[in-house]
């Protein structure tokens, strides 16, 4: 699996609404703006390595499932798979 930026905004905002867990309040918690945080879910800005790894310990992923999806463990891809799909299907509503 390779990198591709949309995927990894996708994959960020799905952490994030997986765990229940506003923009405002993950930036809090990671001592950041939300803007910063709605810029990296939108794809309008790339995470910095320092972003990638708070992101990664905040959500006790990997960097890797971050960036290119790849993960051993297979649920919680399964899960993470059904929340992007979930979202793409909602945006497609909206659109």
């Amino acid at each position: 699996m390779s990198y591709n930026p949309r995927k990894t905004a996708e994959r960020i905002r799905a952490l994030r609404i997986a765990k229940k867990v506003s923009q405002i309040q993950l930036a809090l918690d990671l001592n950041l703006s939300r803007d910063q945080i709605a810029k990296v879910e939108g794809g309008t800005s790339q995470p910095s390595a320092e972003l990638l790894v708070l992101l990664s310990d905040y959500y006790a992923v990997s960097v890797d499932y971050i960036l290119k999806g790849t993960t051993k463990n297979a649920a919680v891809a399964d899960d993470l798979r059904e929340v992007i799909e979930r979202l793409s299907q909602i945006k497609q509503r909206l659109s």
